[in-house]
């Protein structure tokens, strides 16, 4: 862990565990990201990967995998994968502008992995992402296209400095 994390986070909590992540603000999970227990795999320049394994909390009442787990698997590798930073103790974000997504097969069990791309849209501003979510089988479950507006200092590669925790935060 780094010093800009917060007292309460363990190791279990770390998005990267034993690696270096890109900076503290990555380094600690949600608490999103902790109920719904998706992990961030890897995240490279205009790359991302998230998995998810399925429990009870991800299925609907029709027995399988419920829309929005996998259109929350969609969106958050979609927004990762655009806003890489390379830059120690900085950071890049963005917000979701739009989000299609197609459900192509039903899951109960397993393990999902999305990976998603990031595409040139030729602006500074906003990013578009392609997304694919499969089973371990390899087998489509679902896809989806994003469109990504970064918040400011995020559109430049080198983002911005990480402020401390709970900055900007409502209590």
């Amino acid at each position: 862990m780094t010093d800009a994390t917060p007292p309460d986070a363990t190791e279990s909590d770390s998005v990267f565990p034993g690696t270096s992540p890109p900076g503290p603000a990555d380094d600690v999970r949600s608490a999103f990201q902790k109920l719904v227990n998706y992990r961030v795999v890897e995240v490279r320049e205009g790359y991302a990967r998230v998995e998810l394994d399925l429990d009870e909390r991800h299925i609907n009442r029709n027995g399988v995998l419920h829309g929005g787990a996998l259109t929350t698997l969609i969106d958050v590798a979609g927004g990762r994968c655009g806003t890489f930073c390379p830059v120690p103790g900085h950071h890049r974000r963005g917000v979701t502008v739009s989000l299609t997504t197609g459900f192509h097969r039903g899951v109960r069990h397993g393990r999902l992995i999305a990976e998603a791309r990031q595409m040139d849209t030729g602006t500074r501003r906003i990013f578009t992402a392609t997304i694919e979510v499969r089973n371990e089988a390899g087998l489509l479950v679902g896809t989806g296209h994003g469109t990504y507006k970064y918040m400011r200092g995020s559109e430049k590669p080198e983002g911005v400095p990480i402020k401390p925790a709970g900055y900007g935060l409502s209590p």
